[in-house]
């Protein structure tokens, strides 16, 4: 999900409006225990892959 904020750019005296990328990753262990006794839903054991480029200010996420 991104999120769009402002943020303070002291040398310029700026509010500059920047996207905030959240990533959510399930948890990587075995379905059982309390999940399987309170009746949980299993989830998806695949974890997103984040790439950041190192030339310029991009960032993605895909499943």
């Amino acid at each position: 999900m991104k999120q769009a904020f402002f943020r303070v750019d002291i040398q310029n005296r700026q509010a500059k409006l920047v996207d905030k990328l959240f990533v959510n990753d399930a948890a990587t262990l075995n379905y059982g225990g309390y999940g399987q006794a309170y009746e949980f839903k299993p989830m998806s054991r695949k974890s997103p892959v984040i790439q950041l480029s190192g030339t310029e200010k991009s960032l993605s996420a895909t499943l």
